[in-house]
């Protein structure tokens, strides 16, 4: 179809045509002539095309409706009634992405495919569940996935379930999360960002069914709708479908979604709240302070990506000068900076986490004194090049990993078209780009600072501080509540109530209809490419180290990755490395203090990154690969920079700054805290794992619970401490950084790469040559079943299982069993059958296989579910049409498409697990010919691994002491 001759289709006016020559897009933006619903298309090369419905949803009070809907209209519509065409459509699509989002004030359905098949197929069940969802006959469907007063006995307690109402439980856990949210809602007490779109668990049980279903008719309707099309794709196909299937099913209406700007406060506002802690936890130094200022509107896009660099260069760079006055005066154990462009009128924070109540004056002191005498003396112009630079880098570069690029352009448009009418205004950045670079040489931020900072009445001061037996009292209150209710209904009312139970379960029990389920699209198997995603690479053994090269088109970026070998190490020598890793690029070297390197870096560079990196080999139990990690990326016209920074870095790193030492602690502790308490699934996975292999303890030791542990032990009495870490970090650093056994990765055009490597040479020639031998690792001697409890109110309950220990082999076929698992289920046990956010079911090529639930209400019930998990198997039966789905949803993760750097890493994780391109075929040939027998076949197994499994859960401290006879040992996680 010829767009630019005129030739659309006739439903839909074509208002413009505009060239994003910064993204490399041409935008179509149309609007329908019947209901004015408008849809942007964004027409670019990219096979991974990318849908999006989006509505702008005003929340009216924290019963959490845009967030419970979002959930809703995915269980079943007109065309699609089976009660879960979404986890229907996900078992045999070969989507990239499949999700929905709920923010302060929309709500997004995107979906993703390479398949132009699949991808219409996807695109014709969200737009049917949006607008043609079963929630207005089915009631059920509001009360799993919304709350329900639970009881299916008379002499039961009455509970509360539903799916968000767990899932908030669990957002509600974090401090961080709280601050966040109190931000938002005191900088804007009159209009709908007062509220959680989310839901507050306290409140969410006032929603009615009424109410709920009163917000889809308001809002859920094409004159609201935001639709967007990305990618290289058939568009007459698709807009005739929109149309003929849905828009044109809509006559106009005028929806009120207009959100009135928050007045300027006349001076500034202050609020206390208080969060829960242990019983056995310290108070001091458990304080939050937030300082909030509201920052124009979301229609000046430059004044927000300033402020996006300077809340940067204020708070996270390394010598942020705000962060540094904070932390030197004494004032926090952790600083940062939050800038929320996402509502109406953006909101700049500084936030100063470990401080205590009565700093909170000095603090703010401290923060207007430091920001006047920037804007009276001037930024740092190298810091703020720097912070331009780094910026400008990834807006080019737009690496979006393995998140779909068009996903990522379609929320940049939502930005700009949901509050200003203008889709294409934060798709555009040159100009705002050169605007911003008069920084250089002009007092650009110093003028930002003073008007929206200095000068600006609108801003709130936020402390939040622990408060012991907050969870208890509040479980009290909860158990009177209901137990009052139950009290105060009939015989009659309690029997109806039983009654209303058992049919939601029922419902949630009973098996759709094969008729039914035939309706829900799928892919055939002929569809697939029977080869794997191609990943090729080349290794060359140099004098001095292995090279991997990728030949990549990576438009003059190069791509560099060392791999140093880490099994010189102890293992008690581990925990030492993961400090080493946090360190690197944020200490004073041979040649710069820690603030003149990292603008160095940010100057020069578009990366440079460590990480501890841990690999399985698929040789055998005992091969695997560790190592420090670093990650360069590069413009071709600035590699001359490479060697001279991985020099300064890796060989003239100086450990002598005693103060900036424990900050980098201090901060450690405190990010790991902000993990633990948003991921209790990953440290209830790590923690189970680091026991069957000595090997996988690499990651508890440099990344988790047994790191967060070891830093925190550090930082008390550091002091008398320090000359030990000092020497042991330059102990560790001297094993690590040299010759052998060195693996560099390299990706680019292959005359670059050439180019590339000349200069890397220069700084490899320079390493000391490795004479360790590597460290045999023995295995754990005592496997413990471990409870670990924490000031949260749901679970994360987890089993991991060694399945080589039994004799099972990773084949095939169990990537089937990853897809079957979850979605034919745990799903229905775990997430709506027991009002779990969800489960995780992995069985790994490294021999072992996970089962972990997230945001989950229960705990030994979980532990029952994992048990049928054999039974499930055995009396499995699945139509020929069913099997296909499980093996095209099996697929799906594998096929997506690979940003350069993404392709990178990829290439050199296969090449040390070992994983040639004969075995990925032959695993892919194994999967593509599962047969139901493959997978009943697994079942004895199950039930052994299962039996040998790790059992660990992260969770409310009370509900772990409850069970504690599952557990060899219970303990508090801080």
């Amino acid at each position: 179809m010829d767009l630019v001759q005129g030739k659309i289709y006739e439903n839909f006016e074509l208002l413009w045509i505009k060239d994003f020559k910064e993204i490399g897009n041409t935008g179509y933006f149309f609007r329908h002539k019947k209901n004015n619903a408008e849809l942007l298309y964004l027409k670019n090369d990219d096979i991974n095309k990318v849908f999006t419905v989006g509505f702008k949803t005003l929340p009216e009070d924290s019963c959490g409706t845009p967030h419970i809907l979002e959930h809703s209209v995915l269980n079943g519509s007109r065309k699609y009634p089976v009660k879960e065409p979404f986890m229907e459509l996900v078992k045999g699509s070969l989507k990239t992405f499949v999700n929905a989002f709920t923010a302060s004030d929309k709500t997004m359905y995107p979906v993703a495919s390479t398949n132009q098949k699949d991808f219409m197929n996807l695109m014709d069940v969200y737009l049917d569940a949006v607008y043609f969802p079963k929630i207005y006959d089915t009631e059920e469907i509001f009360l799993q996935e919304g709350w329900h007063h639970e009881i299916f006995n008379k002499e039961d307690e009455v509970i509360y379930n539903g799916v968000v109402y767990n899932e908030m439980k669990g957002a509600f856990s974090s401090p961080e999360s709280m601050i966040f949210r109190k931000i938002q809602n005191i900088q804007n007490p009159d209009n709908c960002y007062q509220y959680e779109s989310g839901g507050d668990p306290a409140v969410i049980p006032e929603l009615s069914y009424e109410k709920f279903l009163n917000f889809h008719r308001r809002y859920y309707h094409p004159s609201n709708s935001y639709i967007c099309l990305y990618g290289n794709l058939d568009l007459e196909v698709a807009l005739k479908k929109i149309d003929n299937e849905y828009l044109t099913n809509f006559e106009a209406l005028d929806i009120d979604t207009h959100i009135a700007p928050q007045e300027a406060f006349q001076a500034e506002k202050e609020e206390t709240s208080y969060y829960p802690v242990a019983e056995d936890d310290a108070l001091e130094d458990k304080a939050f302070v937030s300082v909030n200022y509201t920052i124009g509107n979301v229609k000046d896009a430059t004044t927000n990506m300033a402020f996006s660099m300077l809340s940067q260069l204020l708070l996270d760079f390394e010598g942020a000068p705000l962060k540094e006055a904070l932390l030197k005066a004494g004032l926090g154990q952790d600083i940062f900076g939050v800038y929320n462009d996402s509502i109406l009128q953006p909101v700049f924070s500084i936030v100063v986490k470990n401080t205590n109540e009565h700093q909170k004056a000095e603090i703010k002191k401290i923060i207007d004194e430091t920001l006047k005498d920037l804007v009276c003396k001037g930024i740092d112009k190298k810091l703020i090049e720097a912070v331009i630079n780094s910026n400008e880098f990834s807006l080019r570069e737009a690496d979006t990993r393995n998140f779909p690029k068009g996903l990522f352009y379609q929320m940049m448009a939502f930005k700009g078209w949901m509050h200003c009418d203008s889709p294409e205004l934060y798709l555009q950045f040159e100009e705002r780009l050169e605007t911003i670079k008069k920084a250089l040489t002009e007092p650009y931020f110093e003028t930002l600072v003073e008007k929206f900072i200095l000068n600006n009445n609108h801003k709130s001061t936020i402390l939040l501080l622990p408060k012991k037996g907050m969870n208890e009292e509040a479980k009290i209150n909860l158990d009177k509540k209901l137990s009052d209710f139950k009290a105060n209904l009939s015989d009659e009312d309690l029997t109806k109530l039983i009654e209303k139970n058992n049919v939601l379960r029922n419902r949630q029990q009973t098996p759709d209809a094969p008729e039914e389920l035939a309706k829900v699209p799928h892919i055939e198997l002929e569809d697939i490419n029977p080869k794997p995603q191609a990943v090729d690479y080349t290794i060359t053994d140099k004098e001095d180290y292995q090279l991997l090269e990728l030949e990549d088109q990576t438009n003059k970026i190069a791509y560099l990755r060392f791999d140093f070998n880490a099994q010189v190490l102890d293992r008690e020598d581990w925990k030492w490395l993961g400090l080493l890793n946090s360190m690197l690029t944020r200490i004073d070297t041979k040649n710069y203090n820690y603030m003149d390197l990292s603008k160095e870096i940010h100057i020069d560079l578009g990366e440079f990154s460590t990480e501890c990196d841990f690999t399985p080999s698929l040789k055998g139990r005992n091969d695997y690969a560790i190592s420090a990690k670093i990650n360069v990326k590069s413009l071709m016209n600035k590699i001359d920079v490479i060697p001279s920074m991985l020099e300064e870095v890796l060989l003239n790193s100086k450990f002598d700054n005693k103060e900036r030492i424990l900050q980098i602690i201090r901060e450690n502790k405190s990010r790991l805290e902000m993990m633990i308490m948003q991921a209790g699934h990953v440290v209830a996975i790590t923690q189970a794992r680091a026991q069957l292999r000595p090997e996988y303890d690499f990651y508890n030791q440099t990344s988790n619970l047994a790191y967060y542990k070891f830093v925190a032990e550090l930082e008390k009495d550091f002091e008398s401490k320090y000359q030990d870490i000092q020497a042991k970090l330059t102990d560790v650093y001297n094993k690590i950084y040299r010759k052998g056994q060195l693996k560099i990765a390299i990706s680019g055009e292959h005359q670059d790469n050439i180019a590339v490597m000349k200069q890397v040479d220069k700084f490899v020639g320079k390493l000391a040559q490795q004479d360790l031998a590597p460290q045999i690792l023995e295995p754990a001697k005592d496997i413990k079943h471990i409870g670990l409890g924490a000031p949260i109110n749901v679970q994360y309950v987890g089993l991991i299982c060694d399945y080589e220990a039994v004799g099972m082999e990773y084949k095939g076929q169990v990537n089937v069993l990853n897809n079957l698992i979850p979605s034919g289920y745990l799903y229905n046990n775990i997430r709506v059958q027991g009002g779990a956010y969800g489960a995780i079911f992995n069985i790994g090529d490294g021999g072992h296989f996970s089962l972990v639930s997230y945001r989950d209400p229960n705990l030994e019930r979980t532990y029952d579910v994992y048990k049928g998990i054999p039974e499930f198997l055995d009396t499995l039966e699945v139509s020929k049409s069913e099997l296909t789905k499980q093996i095209i949803g099996s697929i799906a993760s594998m096929d997506v498409p690979l940003t350069a750097s993404v392709k990178l890493n990829t290439a050199r994780v296969l090449a040390d697990k070992n994983l040639t391109p004969e075995m990925r075929q032959q695993n892919r040939k194994e999967l593509l010919a599962t047969s139901l027998e493959d997978l009943k076949a697994y079942s004895s197994m199950f039930k052994q691994v299962l039996e040998n499994g790790v059992r660990v859960t992260v969770g409310n401290s009370a509900k772990i002491e409850e069970n504690k006879e599952l557990f060899d040992l219970v303990s508090s996680i801080f």
